[in-house]
């Protein structure tokens, strides 16, 4: 046997539905929201040299070169040697937990 919600129900409850899921997702996206830096690195430097992020902040880099394959090891982040490929972006994210200067 099956049973048929009445419509005025059926409506509350798919509207309940709809309310409660955009509050989760608003703070699933709170959560993951980045502090986006792109670098542009060439032969000669990083652009820009210096960054500046907050402790416990989630952060993206993108990387771009365009001349040859470069690599970075932000191992202070506890990453490990990233590789920056021509033509491409390489992007990395993390969460400092420290503060201080990092080269």
């Amino acid at each position: 046997m099956t049973r048929e919600l009445h419509r005025p129900a059926s409506w509350l409850l798919m509207l309940t539905l709809l309310v409660t899921s955009g509050v989760f997702t608003q703070n699933a996206e709170a959560q993951t929201e980045h502090v986006e830096f792109h670098i542009d690195v060439t032969v000669r430097a990083f652009d820009p040299e210096v960054i500046e992020v907050t402790r416990g902040k989630n952060v993206r880099l993108i990387f771009t070169t365009p001349d040859v394959e470069h690599s970075v090891t932000p191992s202070a982040f506890g990453l490990g040697k990233i590789v920056i490929l021509p033509g491409g972006k390489t992007i990395v994210e993390f969460t400092p937990q420290e503060s201080g200067t990092f080269t």
